[in-house]
């Protein structure tokens, strides 16, 4: 129809058909090459190659064929740098390249896209780049990703996303201060999660210890600790504990201590931690016994090796050895003492008695002359 009848109506519907056609099939390459034979009667304008380029590339996108749509997108982005549909195969791109595993070349495409105005896929390539970010441990970039994240979020969930990672950030750059502060903006968030309310509670806690505030640390572990079957839990209990002990409040802390036992936890760390604060509690208060048996008991039964545990209550319990020795030695330094006193004074009321002896005898002599 097309070759035979050129120019007319129906060869021009036809050669709408075939384009349908040869978008369909994902090949507007060859739709664009047998145009090209057709001369000024069906000569393609540049916008109409843009939008069908793109849009063989969108088809194969969305029926998942990521591989073709790699170089479909690839070569609209070569051919049209300016094209109308830059940022969606940008996106697109990207999207597929990090299903394909190849996150060094996706992040460019996003990165991009978000370089740009704010536009339909800010939010989704910001909430990508940000948290390669963090993986890749660049905490400064991921930071100012997030921040960005924050002010162009219309999504509430992404809003908390982006106030999480924040914090993390913060935490990992060492701002305290920075970390409190972002906590309290997620706590006072929509759709606040029982599993992140307790990470802004702890890494509140951490931070309030660094910052030398120990009685705000407690007050936020306290929130935290009523569960020790979570790892921040854990940890969390055992903290609070060993201010109470550093405050010199040693009767509160060992309240703490003998709760966590009794509460038990599947985190063997911290509960092999509690035993070593258990042992200073009882060093504290100066049975030496009972701190001996719970070092020793922990590192008969600890099954650990690696983590350090070991070694820690190794040498506590070395130092208290140490301790029972100096004690045993002063305490033979005191018998021998003792010991020498006596004998001395023995000798002295034995030369003492001597001394009456001879003096008696002296007085006998001389009452009988």
């Amino acid at each position: 129809m097309i070759s035979e009848f050129q120019g007319t109506p129906d060869s021009r519907s036809a050669l709408t058909g075939l384009r349908t056609v040869y978008v369909d099939m994902n090949e507007v390459k060859t739709y664009f090459s047998y145009v090209a034979t057709l001369g000024s009667f069906a000569n393609v304008r540049v916008s109409e190659q843009d939008s069908l380029t793109y849009l063989s590339g969108e088809n194969l996108y969305m029926s998942g064929n990521c591989e073709r749509a790699i170089q479909v997108f690839s070569d609209y982005l070569n051919k049209f740098p300016d094209g109308s549909f830059i940022i969606n195969a940008s996106f697109y791109r990207a999207e597929c390249l990090s299903s394909s595993g190849k996150k060094e070349e996706a992040m460019k495409d996003y990165k991009y896209v978000v370089s740009l105005p704010k536009n339909v896929f800010t939010e989704p390539s910001l909430l990508v780049v940000s948290s390669l970010n963090f993986q890749d441990g660049d905490y400064f970039d991921a930071l100012e990703n997030y921040v960005y994240l924050e002010s162009v979020a219309d999504v509430s969930e992404n809003k908390l996303i982006a106030y999480t990672g924040q914090l993390r950030c913060l935490f990992e750059l060492k701002d305290y201060a920075g970390v409190v502060s972002t906590g309290q903006k997620i706590l006072n968030a929509d759709k606040l999660t029982e599993e992140i309310a307790r990470e802004v509670y702890f890494k509140s806690g951490l931070a309030y210890e660094e910052l030398g505030s120990p009685d705000k640390a407690i007050e936020v572990f306290k929130k935290v600790a009523v569960d020790i079957k979570s790892k921040e839990g854990a940890e969390a209990k055992f903290r609070l504990a060993k201010i109470l002990y550093d405050q010199e409040k040693i009767d509160a802390s060992e309240a703490e201590v003998m709760e966590f036992i009794e509460m038990n936890t599947p985190y063997q760390e911290w509960m092999a931690r509690i035993f070593i604060l258990s042992s200073d509690i009882s060093l504290k208060k100066n049975d030496i016994f009972q701190a001996r048996y719970t070092l020793q008991s922990l590192i008969d039964y600890y099954d650990i090796d690696d983590d350090g545990i070991k070694n820690e209550a190794r040498e506590r319990l070395n130092y208290i050895l140490e301790l029972e020795k100096e004690g045993q030695d002063h305490q033979n330094e005191v018998i021998d003492s003792l010991n020498m006193d006596i004998t001395f004074r023995l000798e002295r009321n034995n030369y003492i008695i001597g001394l009456h002896e001879e003096v008696n005898a002296n007085l006998v002599e001389r009452r009988t002359l």
